[in-house]
């Protein structure tokens, strides 16, 4: 569910899963701000994923099936580039109930920066 309040964009998502008796759920709030004439965007995202029950099928780098919950936190600033390209610098951070995810399964979280260049058409 997405809004818009002039310079401001809101989205909310909500998502359930049911397989082989098993469940899992996640949550995501995803707001932007555009500022100076919409030359500049501030973007901010939140997710949450509750796997407990292991449905998701997520696996480590072995294959081993996770039973886990995880959440991100991304923030990112961009640079519209006309009507259908952008360009964008972006930090997130993961974090996992599991210490198998990352690293090698030595860290529970993981930082990452992007910078990007995206085109549509």
């Amino acid at each position: 569910m997405g809004r818009s309040f002039g310079d401001l964009s809101l989205n909310v998502n909500a998502d359930y899963g049911r397989q082989s008796g098993k469940q899992y759920w996640g949550v995501a709030g995803m707001a932007r701000y555009s500022f100076f004439d919409d030359k500049f965007r501030i973007s901010g995202r939140g997710e949450y994923l509750d796997d407990s029950d292991g449905a998701a099928r997520i696996t480590n780098a072995a294959g081993a099936r996770l039973v886990n919950k995880y959440w991100e936190g991304t923030l990112s600033l961009s640079v519209p580039g006309g009507s259908n390209a952008e360009f964008r610098v972006e930090g997130r951070y993961d974090r996992s109930t599991d210490a198998s995810v990352f690293k090698g399964g030595t860290e529970q979280g993981q930082g990452t920066v992007q910078v990007a260049a995206l085109a549509w058409f």
